[in-house]
């Protein structure tokens, strides 16, 4: 029912009562009704890998072979064909770990097709043999993938590359050193559903995959990957110009990996404000939460009353907030449209006669064009991104911070990094961006939480996070 999976968590309400992701929210999810039945999906989709891994071998290409004039096109395609058999192990790799996060250990398929008949009854891996069959597969293939720059980037730039296999490995050791797993599995010594035991170097496992990416694609490294921002030259790029349109590494540095969208307003007309007319009215089905606004800082980067220069407005409780709360969220008094939007209850753009109405007050407007100024929707390009460079960062910053005993300076850094592109203010020396100086591991961790919540809102992140951090309940 176009609903996300914000609507699951904490970060969002959906307008559809009847609507699956309600259905979780009531608790009536169960092995026999369960939309997000990924057994199936992934299964079928490794199998599909499979098949096509043991056919590329026999595709024929005398056609260009014996043809002395399509050398050049016989040579490039074999060595397309020879790509795709890396480009299909690092989506069996992913596969496997959209399966992994949700059951933990799960039966390994290796290369074997199966057919009608086989016998079936494969016992599931541990959850420590799935994970290290996932990074030895992205291991195995990182060399052997596209890197960026590449030539012919605009056509290739969806496809999984070296940096999108380190990104997953990232993102699959930090999962695994998290608590859900590691520290706190729901069920302490079944190896099923995490390790035997507590490791501490699995945090630094993590924290070193993800330094991989930052050290060589960084800014610091080959450049090729960094944070979207406005550049010298004038071009009045941000935060949110990392979901729309993606033409070259120079004006989005930040995508590692994405599916390609279409060139169309459906976010707008699915997530866009009520009390609009014709092409301009949204259904408003996504519905950020009070607890999402409340987790947004103040410019300065604190909150108010903990030690932020500024005061929350009581008329204006949006003013002097981190900008990111803008680029996130529609709210009371928002620029949509070229009008200033009421979204007070009975108001125009929350009509309480409507049998669709703001459950919240907000509307979600992340992922949508920049149209607060403009007087209709256009077809913008949007894409769903799944790997991007401030993950890197998070994830750095926070397998560190668990490794260490006290967060170190690199810690820091990363969030910092996060935060001057957001627009924060810098601070001083005892509160660079918001940031106390010499915090405990135990604060930095309430920090990093938070300003995952805030910079990855509404892309998948915190239905996981949320679990694999163990506070959930």
């Amino acid at each position: 029912n176009d609903a996300m999976m914000a609507s699951a968590t904490d970060e969002a309400e959906h307008t559809i009562e009847s609507s699956s992701i309600q259905m979780f929210n009531l608790g009536s999810w169960n092995a026999y009704s369960n939309p997000d039945n990924a057994w199936p999906t992934y299964y079928k989709a490794i199998r599909d890998a499979n098949l096509v891994l043991v056919s590329l071998d026999s595709i024929d290409f005398d056609i260009y072979k014996y043809d002395p004039r399509q050398q050049q096109v016989y040579q490039a395609r074999l060595e397309e064909v020879n790509r795709w058999k890396y480009e299909i192990r690092f989506l069996r790799a992913y596969f496997y770990f959209e399966l992994v996060k949700r059951y933990g250990g799960v039966p390994l398929m290796g290369d074997d097709v199966h057919i009608l008949g086989d016998d079936m009854e494969i016992p599931r891996n541990t959850f420590e043999q799935c994970v290290q069959y996932i990074c030895d597969e992205l291991d195995d293939i990182k060399d052997d993938l596209r890197t960026n720059p590449m030539p012919d980037f605009e056509q290739y730039a969806h496809t999984p590359t070296r940096e999108a296999c380190l990104a997953l490995k990232s993102r699959v050791l930090l999962y695994a050193a998290s608590p859900l797993f590691n520290e706190r599995p729901i069920e302490i010594g079944n190896e099923l559903i995490g390790y035997a035991s507590y490791d501490r170097e699995r945090w630094n496992d993590a924290a070193k995959a993800a330094k991989t990416f930052i050290d060589e694609y960084g800014p610091n490294g080959n450049g090729a990957y960094g944070l979207t921002q406005s550049t010298s030259d004038g071009d009045n790029r941000d935060f949110r110009d990392v979901f729309l349109g993606f033409y070259n590494k120079t004006n989005n540095p930040e995508v590692i990996f994405y599916r390609p969208g279409g060139e169309d307003k459906s976010i707008e007309s699915n997530n866009g404000p009520l009390g609009f007319s014709g092409d301009n009215l949204g259904k408003g089905r996504t519905l950020p939460t009070q607890n999402l606004v409340d987790a947004f800082p103040m410019k300065d980067g604190m909150f108010a009353g903990q030690g932020s220069k500024y005061t929350l407005n009581q008329s204006n409780p949006y003013e002097n907030r981190d900008p990111r709360l803008d680029y996130t969220i529609l709210h009371h008094g928002s620029s949509w449209l070229n009008n200033t939007l009421d979204i007070s209850i009975g108001g125009v753009n929350n009509p309480s006669n409507s049998a669709e109405y703001s459950k919240t007050g907000y509307y979600m407007c992340k992922f949508m064009g920049k149209f607060g100024e403009e007087s209709q929707y256009g077809n913008k390009i949007h894409l769903w991104v799944m790997f991007r460079y401030a993950e890197m960062l998070l994830n750095y910053a926070e397998a560190m911070n668990e490794y260490l005993s006290s967060p170190s300076q690199d810690v820091y850094d990363a969030i910092i990094a996060l935060r001057a592109r957001a627009g924060i203010e810098a601070g001083n020396d005892e509160s660079p961006y918001g940031l106390k100086k010499n915090m405990t591991q135990a604060e930095m961790r309430e920090v990093i939480q938070n300003e995952r919540r805030i910079e990855m809102a509404f892309e998948e992140q915190r239905y996981w996070d949320i679990r694999r951090w163990r506070i959930a309940e």
